[in-house]
């Protein structure tokens, strides 16, 4: 068991210094399609974090329940700050038919996340009884990067004109108050 923890731990400050330090992302311009395919990995992200969510047993978890969940969250948090790295590094704006095509995938993308944090509420007596408070953390913490991402991906929002309707900021902003909400109402469940 004491090898385990101390896998664990590796795993877990492996992880989180490869989310503190994107040096492909500051080296280089992102294209639209690498916004498009970092958008992707979410997705794959989110699908497998919701797989290990729902094969936690309903009672009687134990730590190695739940390290798959901080896994895949870790995993799924570096995507995040890739992709938020990728909109922060695109000149200018996305054009209008590829900003369609990206909040389409964003809104699946919000619609996921809560998802998630419903599942997460739902999982919260066993969640707590294993490991308390890293529900918690993980909450607060994709709270802050759902924000960050949806704040870079404003940024490159293309303009909108009377003549020319196109996604705004904030449709952007919208989904990230949905998400946001769905956080605090899970953060407040947790007891934060």
């Amino acid at each position: 068991m004491k090898l385990f923890i101390a896998a664990l731990a590796v795993a877990v400050i492996s992880g989180l210094a490869a989310i503190a330090s994107p040096p492909s992302h500051i080296l280089k311009r992102a294209t639209v399609s690498d916004v498009e395919k970092s958008l992707s990995l979410i997705i794959s992200d989110i699908d497998a974090l919701v797989s290990a969510i729902n094969a936690l047993p309903t009672s009687g978890a134990t730590l190695s329940d739940v390290v798959p969940i901080g896994l895949n969250a870790l995993v799924l948090a570096g995507d995040i700050t890739d992709s938020t790295a990728d909109f922060q590094s695109i000149t200018g704006t996305v054009p209008n038919s590829d900003a369609i095509s990206i909040l389409a995938t964003s809104q699946d993308i919000e619609s996921a996340v809560i998802n998630v944090v419903n599942l997460l509420v739902s999982k919260q007596t066993v969640l707590e009884s294993v490991i308390p408070g890293a529900a918690l953390l993980g909450l607060t913490t994709f709270r802050t990067l759902t924000d960050n991402i949806a704040t870079a991906m404003a940024t490159v929002a293309p303009i909108s004109t009377p003549a020319h309707p196109i996604v705004p900021p904030s449709m952007i902003f919208a989904l990230r108050t949905s998400m946001d909400n769905a956080f605090a109402t899970a953060i407040t469940a947790f007891g934060g």
